[in-house]
């Protein structure tokens, strides 16, 4: 799985943030940084709302989380037929009305 960052990730992060929102600068830096580029995704952890880039620029050793607001594409999507529950944090790869992992149906909710 991979994704394309928007050129003006950074202006696009900072227009979707409400106005009282605590700015995290080190992420627009980021932002600025990967702009307009491709990245692979880790799978491990997926959400609907960010993705965890598996090899950020400069040779860091820590993987970085986008906003899904600043991608532009999501190239070979894993995320679909899949759910997420927020209750435990596990993964399904079948559409069941309830978590298969703890029985929730409250906080099960479709990855795309």
């Amino acid at each position: 799985m991979r994704i394309r960052i928007n050129k003006n990730a950074r202006n696009i992060y900072l227009a979707s943030l409400p106005t009282y929102a605590i700015i995290d600068w080190n992420l627009v830096a980021t932002l600025d940084m990967v702009a307009g580029h491709e990245y692979d995704v880790k799978t491990y952890y997926l959400f609907s709302d960010q993705f965890e880039i598996e090899k950020f620029p400069l040779s860091c050793t820590y993987s970085v989380w986008i906003p899904a607001v600043v991608v532009d594409q999501v190239i070979d999507d894993v995320r679909i037929g899949r759910k997420f529950c927020r209750y435990c944090n596990r993964h399904s790869e079948v559409q069941a009305p309830v978590c298969t992992h703890c029985g929730q149906s409250t906080y099960f909710e479709e990855l795309t």
